[in-house]
């Protein structure tokens, strides 16, 4: 009989921390998916950080989802909800896209049906549509945007060569494109210089923000703020073979310039990469020794915190 009854209480005990431990995982799932919304930015965020296990996580068919090296998702935007009926939902977000150190930038808008399936919010269905594609063009001598099904040529390697700096002496790097503002941010490489440029489609004016030197210095990844006013560089230097990462935020407007690197004094960085802008904090992903840890600037106060 006392057996029998320790062993009632043990299967008790073993039951009541099963249960405790499914409720927490209900309530870290629900946390994570306790909106529409919410769910869409979780997903969003996971294929930023190429995350394909979190990602199918928020998908009712994750089987459907693919991705690819380039080119990649490098910010995003949710822009509305509707409600369709008391378990359907539709959410918009721009997705923007840029190609590693390749001039290409693309703008697609992408609607999300969300359905409410079991305590957790999931994404039914993703329907695309490509707004605006800035890419190189005639053999990299030109830009040109394609929007609304025309192709308009922007700028050639023709206006921008000087004596100093003939055409042939120099290439397109990365970019990125506004479609509220038809601004268009760019750089060229130079031999040892990065040039970033700010260009007004509207108004014509063009405009040199830096001259970024270094030895055998390159881009990877160009990305701006939703109000057009910043922009974030993945650069990289190579030193004695090996790859020397850093990032720069810059103001457009008045030459504000930011070296993201110097904020982490006495710390030897192996990594360093920009990872989304959310209104005014860019977020960047920093691997110092061997951990990696996510940090957020605040371009308003000039702050940097950390994030996770």
């Amino acid at each position: 009989m006392f057996f029998s009854f320790n062993l009632k209480k043990l299967f008790g005990l073993l039951l009541i921390i099963a249960l405790s431990f499914y409720l927490i995982s209900i309530q870290n799932a629900l946390a994570i998916n306790k909106s529409p919304v919410s769910t869409v930015d979780s997903f969003l965020n996971a294929i930023l950080l190429r995350d394909v296990g979190k990602a199918k996580s928020f998908l009712e068919k994750p089987d459907n989802l693919i991705l690819v090296s380039n080119p990649h998702p490098v910010n995003y935007e949710i822009l509305n909800m509707k409600k369709l009926n008391n378990d359907i939902y539709q959410i918009e977000a721009y997705v923007f896209f840029s190609y590693t150190a390749n001039p290409y930038y693309s703008i697609e808008k992408h609607t999300f049906t969300v359905v409410n399936s079991l305590l957790k919010y999931k994404i039914r269905k993703i329907e695309k549509k490509i707004l605006a594609t800035v890419l190189a063009t005639d053999n990299g001598e030109s830009f040109s945007l394609e929007r609304d099904n025309k192709r308009i040529a922007l700028l050639t390697k023709s206006m921008l060569a000087s004596k100093d700096m003939p055409k042939s002496s120099f290439y397109f790097g990365s970019l990125a494109y506004d479609i509220n503002k038809n601004r268009l941010v760019f750089t060229i490489i130079h031999g040892n210089t990065i040039i970033l440029y700010y260009y007004d489609l509207n108004s014509k004016r063009l405009k040199i923000v830096d001259k970024i030197k270094g030895k055998n210095i390159g881009i990877e990844t160009l990305i701006i703020d939703r109000t057009a006013q910043y922009a974030a560089l993945n650069l990289f230097e190579m030193q004695n073979s090996s790859i020397k990462p850093f990032v720069n935020l810059y103001k457009l407007d008045n030459g504000y310039k930011a070296k993201l690197n110097d904020l982490f004094k006495n710390k030897t960085i192996k990594s360093i990469n920009t990872y989304y802008w959310n209104k005014n904090y860019l977020y960047i992903r920093v691997g110092i020794n061997s951990k990696v840890k996510i940090y957020k600037f605040d371009v308003i106060s000039k702050k940097l915190y950390l994030f996770e």
